[in-house]
């Protein structure tokens, strides 16, 4: 929608936002009015739209299990501006190696369980792969886990 007063114009989008488009171009066209005022068109207005930013950060319960008992990994995402479905996948890595896979739909807390067989340290991850470039993918620090024998 389109509002026009003496001294601009206010554009609004159907749902309130643009898509995560890198170039939006812009422009306004004026049909005149006959025999008071030209028509005309603006000149071309770029805008710039980025994808938001998601985080990850990782918990474990228990933070030091014995071998064999299970553990379980929680990854909350968020993002940083805007607003949509933040939706995708996420993919839980010990020492670079996936161990689960999660779908994400909406920001929150997500959980894979673990059993460690044994003794080592574990550098636990997760990974975001967005299903819409209207987010960025992203990778949570290493989480270190020592199992005890």
């Amino acid at each position: 929608m389109l509002s026009l007063t003496e001294t601009g114009a206010t554009l609004s989008l159907p749902g309130g936002s643009l898509p995560a488009n890198p170039y939006i171009s812009i422009t306004a066209e004026y049909q005149g009015r006959p025999g008071h005022y030209l028509a005309g068109t603006s000149t071309e207005y770029i805008q710039v739209v980025l994808p938001a930013t998601t985080t990850l950060t990782l918990t474990a319960t228990p933070s030091n299990p014995k071998i064999g008992a299970p553990l379980t990994i929680n990854a909350a995402i968020a993002f940083s501006q805007g607003s949509g479905a933040l939706m995708g996948n996420l993919v839980f890595s010990n020492n670079g190696s996936p161990f689960n896979s999660v779908v994400v739909n909406g920001v929150g807390s997500y959980k894979a369980t673990i059993p460690f067989v044994m003794i080592r340290e574990n550098m636990i991850t997760a990974s975001f792969f967005p299903a819409s470039t209207n987010f960025t993918s992203s990778v949570s620090p290493a989480l270190n886990i020592r199992v005890q024998g």
